[in-house]
């Protein structure tokens, strides 16, 4: 997994956040390691997710249930990620990016996803706190 940030700059321990939300998801998506994954989002009852499978979920269970449900139906080969906005105020930070996902294992498949999170730091640790991603559409094909 790569991660390019073109715009923004993040203080040392969002970046290593960050960094370690980029792997554990990487996990989630290449080998259904979703738990690890999951131990980096909010608890919090306001924790949501827009998944690009799956429709719209509040709170952390409802989050939770959606993306065991995902890893167990769709696994990709790699998971790029392209930051192109990371911003960080205080204890709330977000980011938008391009997605890549590729798989050839079964039949050749690629995708790119944009995905907006938001992040906030709750107890001295950074934490996921929403996740809106949906397939990027060419603008050729509106």
């Amino acid at each position: 997994m790569t991660t390019e940030t073109t715009l923004g700059t993040a203080p040392a321990d969002f970046q290593e956040f960050l960094d370690d939300l980029h792997q554990r998801h990487e996990g989630h998506a290449t080998r259904s390691e979703t738990e690890a994954f999951l131990q980096l989002w909010s608890h919090a009852p306001d924790a949501s997710i827009m998944a690009a499978v799956g429709g719209h979920h509040v709170g952390y269970d409802q989050v939770a249930h959606v993306l065991t449900w995902v890893s167990e139906r769709v696994t990709f080969e790699s998971v790029q990620q392209h930051v192109l906005i990371l911003q960080v105020h205080g204890d709330l930070a977000f980011s938008v990016a391009l997605e890549d996902y590729t798989n050839t294992i079964r039949e050749p498949h690629a995708a790119t996803l944009r995905a907006t999170q938001v992040y906030r730091r709750e107890d001295g640790a950074w934490r996921l706190l929403h996740r809106h991603a949906e397939a990027l559409t060419p603008v050729a094909q509106l």
